[in-house]
């Protein structure tokens, strides 16, 4: 059996290199999971989804796509 592991958003912007920003804008782009809300005044991200998301970036970088740098949160 697989535990997940929610992510905060530092964590998440660590992982991914994106800024806080980025990653919003990815979500109401529907390019990026959504965060679980967790408690009335917290959210994180299911580990498992971000690194599905970090993972099929990499294969764009085969295709010869560029990495794009952000800011960190």
């Amino acid at each position: 059996m697989s535990t997940t592991r929610f992510l905060r958003l530092p964590e998440v912007c660590n992982i991914t290199g994106l800024s806080k920003g980025g990653i919003y804008k990815l979500i109401r782009e529907s390019k990026f999971p959504p965060p679980v809300k967790l408690t009335e005044r917290s959210s994180g991200w299911p580990d498992d989804l971000v690194m599905l998301w970090a993972d099929a970036r990499k294969s764009d970088l085969g295709r010869g796509e560029q990495p794009k740098g952000g800011a960190k949160c």
